[in-house]
């Protein structure tokens, strides 16, 4: 079975300048300064814009704190000029180094029955990388990843696959639900490139 990857889609934010919540929390200040030595306005509402302010400026601090805690979990290098990202966490994420030694074995045998259901799953899981990196591109980055997919769209209508729902075996209640989870992304997967090809 492929390693499953979790489609999460969001966009880096740009930390261009000051930040926004941080330019907030500077005019709480200034009005609250405003508000006790020039107004000398109800200190209950002097203590309430206070109050705000250090809420904010906690807010802002933790946010900050773990973007940086995080940023450093994720490391960029270049390969052959073009740089490239991973986590820590997954030191082989892009490198199938043990699922292309195994096919290669396979193939040297003469065994390319069992090597296509293993090409498949390849297939399957990078075409489901590729839908959680679609909507993070723009014009003709979309267009580019598109010819790709359209072409593996055509693939699996002229080669369909058939998925294995069968779920005897798995004894292990979190292998049985990494499974049950993989059948479902294959769905999406076929789903996805159904909707792809009619366009």
């Amino acid at each position: 079975m492929p390693v499953l990857r979790a489609c999460v889609t969001h966009q880096p934010d740009k930390i261009v300048g000051q930040p926004a919540i941080t330019k907030f929390f500077g005019y709480c200040i200034k009005k609250t300064v405003f508000n006790m030595l020039v107004l000398d306005v109800n200190p209950m509402q002097t203590r309430t814009m206070i109050g705000i302010g250090v809420v904010i400026v906690l807010c802002s601090v933790s946010f900050w704190v773990g973007r940086l805690s995080g940023s450093h979990d994720v490391i960029t290098y270049s390969v052959n000029g073009w740089p490239t990202s991973f986590n820590r966490a997954w030191p082989t994420y892009g490198l199938p180094l043990a699922e292309d030694g195994g096919l290669l074995i396979l193939l040297r045998d003469g065994n390319a029955t069992n090597a296509i259901p293993h090409l498949e799953g390849m297939l399957d899981t990078a075409t489901y990388d590729a839908m959680c990196r679609r909507p993070l591109l723009r014009g003709q980055e979309v267009e580019t990843l598109d010819k790709v997919l359209l072409n593996t769209a055509r693939y699996r209508a002229q080669f369909p696959r058939v998925i294995d729902t069968s779920t005897n075996g798995f004894g292990n209640p979190a292998q049985l639900q990494q499974y049950e989870k993989w059948i479902a992304e294959q769905r999406e997967i076929d789903a996805f490139l159904h909707d792809l090809a009619k366009h």
